[in-house]
């Protein structure tokens, strides 16, 4: 409710008075009960007002010959939320957003599953006008990472076939090339035992180990074919060749598992989710060794025993092979014969691969970040900006998002955006709220099918924006999760705060200067404008004390909720009233 200091001076009111007569009508209470011969009846007092509608006609003044004032005439009365800038819209629509989060038991697939059917099922029965579209998605990354595991498996099986069919039998082929489905299955059984499941983490020890586990199966069936073709016997030529390879094979898997299996050692959070890595990444790489010894053998003595006729491109390819071996072979003679000089020429590209590294020429990074199909706009206005201006400044960052995507998705297969929602009063990185807050989620084409890098799209984002004057910080990055936290976290503490905030800019413009370091942003800000009002001298002596005059401008301009209500499903707070003024330039002092 907010009514004017013209209405309130008119008819002799304070805020406290008109707030209290309110308060006074705003009445619901039993009365008692009435007892008939026939039935018992409860009385119950009500003239409580929930609407609009029906707060105007309250008569709060009365005159003496019986005029009357109504709530309505005095002042303006509308439904709104409690703070304006709660608010978020969704492909430029007000929508309300359901927060879905799995526990640590379910799995993260089927809880998807669970939400898509949901979504299904209550849009048969939802009214027109009304939509249940998922965003922000971050469960179905699992999905398309699995899908890609799948991909580069069959792929990665095809690819060994057609080489090894190049040099071995049909048969040959097919029993190294079931040690990767066989391997994978095994391992399955042992993770699930070991209470992991399939997460970004363990996937990526799965993609680890696809490479590494046909090694060990190759050097077996290498070595059982030569011995073959030197004469023996099947089954002697598995016995010897297998015992011959087995410290080497041995050796690599100990090898392996003294390299991944440290981090299942780490402490703390992070150690909680890369021990996962080893535990998938030796499990696939153990049941793979089992397989190459005590199974494999026993199928490649088989297939020995077994004739197969040779194409005739296959011995041409053989031949052809065989004459570049001996080329290499001359030139492994040539490095035996100038052994120092070889072995000086090695060592010198390894220390120039080396120094590639403090050069800065090869970047590394240990555990890097796989792309998702998010990114985010944090915007941090400075406290006091009001909701009309950031909801332009929201809208100019939309519209340069636009034109970005507009020219990406010449490249793509479909659109590069598929839907934009904007949260007002929230920025996770500035721990703050308020109108002066925005957080834009723009839910970007899989990353699977896309082209278009991230980073290329929030560089380039960034780059139509341009600088937007009187911004404290406009971050364009990527939502990440997880418990490394910051990639760079700087603590100043002191007493003198202009100091330190001078030492804060000084460290951020010199971090800025790294290439790749971006959204550097302190927690030293300013906070909102105030206003001071002070008793001037010689008030007290009219009977106003500092208590009255601090209830009457808190009254007017923070308001007094003298009710509150339930009403179709929502809570409803009545707050009376807010002073409406009127504020001149020239009226600052």
């Amino acid at each position: 409710m907010e009514i004017s200091d013209h209405s309130l001076r008119q008819y002799g009111l304070s805020v406290a008075d008109l707030a209290a007569i309110i308060d006074r009508q705003a009445i619901d209470m039993p009365g008692g009960k009435v007892t008939t011969p026939n039935r018992e009846y409860q009385i119950r007092f009500t003239e409580k007002r929930r609407t609009v509608g029906e707060l105007e006609p309250l008569i709060v003044i009365k005159g003496h010959d019986g005029a009357e004032v109504r709530l309505g005439d005095i002042a303006k009365i509308r439904d709104s939320f409690e703070k304006e800038e709660d608010k978020i819209t969704f492909d430029g629509r007000r929508t309300a957003l359901l927060n879905i989060q799995k526990n640590t038991v379910d799995n993260s697939l089927r809880v998807l599953e669970a939400v898509r059917a949901f979504v299904e099922k209550e849009m048969v029965r939802l009214p027109e006008g009304i939509q249940l579209i998922p965003t922000q998605d971050s469960a179905s990354i699992v999905s398309d990472r699995l899908q890609m595991i799948i991909t580069n498996a069959w792929q990665g099986l095809i690819l060994v076939a057609l080489v090894l069919y190049l040099f071995f039998s049909g048969h040959y082929v097919f029993w190294v090339v079931m040690g990767l489905p066989v391997s994978f299955l095994g391992a399955f059984a042992l993770i699930t035992m070991m209470d992991v499941s399939i997460n970004m983490i363990s996937l990526a020890g799965l993609l680890i180990a696809i490479g590494i586990l046909m090694d060990d199966a190759i050097v077996l069936l290498e070595s059982i074919a030569t011995e073959y073709r030197d004469g023996r016997l099947p089954l002697r030529a598995v016995v010897m060749r297998t015992k011959r390879v087995a410290r080497g094979v041995i050796s690599s898997f100990v090898t392996t598992v003294m390299v991944f299996g440290s981090l299942a050692f780490i402490r703390g959070d992070m150690g909680q989710v890369l021990k996962v890595l080893p535990i998938v990444l030796i499990s696939v790489l153990l049941v793979s060794l089992i397989e190459a010894f005590l199974i494999l053998p026993a199928h490649l003595r088989h297939a020995l025993s077994r004739r197969e006729k040779v194409p005739t491109w296959k011995r041409e390819f053989a031949r052809r092979f065989e004459r570049w071996r001996e080329e290499v072979g001359r030139a492994a003679d040539w490095a035996v014969e100038y052994r120092y000089a070889f072995v000086g020429g090695v060592l010198g590209l390894f220390f120039l691969t080396v120094s590639l590294l403090p050069a800065g020429i090869v970047k590394f990074e240990g555990f890097p970040t796989l792309e998702g199909n998010l990114l985010q706009a944090l915007i941090l206005m400075p406290q006091g900006t009001s909701l009309e201006e950031m909801e332009k400044l929201v809208a100019y960052q939309k519209h340069a998002l636009n034109r970005v995507a507009i020219k990406f998705s010449e490249n793509e297969v479909a659109p590069l955006i598929n839907h934009t929602s904007v949260i007002y009063g929230v920025n996770a990185d500035a721990f703050e709220g308020g109108a002066h807050v925005a957080t834009i989620n723009v839910d970007l084409l899989a990353a699977e099918v896309r082209h278009t890098g991230i980073n290329q799209l929030r560089e380039a984002w960034g780059q139509a924006a341009g600088q937007v004057p009187g911004a404290i910080a406009i971050l364009y990055k990527e939502p990440v999760a997880g418990p490394a936290g910051r990639p760079i976290y700087l603590r100043l503490a002191g007493l003198d705060i202009n100091q330190l905030k001078a030492i804060s800019i000084r460290l951020q413009n010199w971090l800025r200067s790294y290439e790749g370091v971006v959204n550097v942003l302190d927690d030293l800000r300013p906070g909102k404008p105030q206003l001071t009002v002070k008793m001037r001298e010689g008030v007290y002596s009219t009977g106003l004390d500092a208590s009255s005059v601090a209830s009457q401008l808190r009254a007017a301009y923070q308001g007094i909720e003298v009710d509150e209500i339930q009403f179709q499903g929502e809570t409803y707070g009545k707050r009376v009233p807010r002073i409406v003024g009127h504020y001149e330039r020239g009226d600052r002092e």
